[in-house]
């Protein structure tokens, strides 16, 4: 469990990703990064694949989420 993220069957409740409440998931493997941002008040899911692993996707999804505001 993290600080401020509630989790539960694979998804988590992220706090601050969006003024809205947002929920996903976040994963890594050998040769990438990846999360998915669904915030259902806006009908909107957002997911970011980085072909690289130690990338901060989580900063990248809000920034593209700020954009897309």
């Amino acid at each position: 469990m993290f600080p401020g993220v509630g989790y539960a069957l694979g998804t988590m409740v992220f706090d601050g990703m969006t003024t809205d409440v947002s929920y996903g998931h976040t994963g890594s493997g050998p040769t990438s990064t990846s999360i998915l941002v669904v915030v259902p008040t806006r009908r909107l899911a957002l997911a970011v694949l980085c072909p690289e692993r130690d990338r901060p996707v989580e900063q990248i999804a809000r920034q593209l989420l700020l954009a897309l505001h």
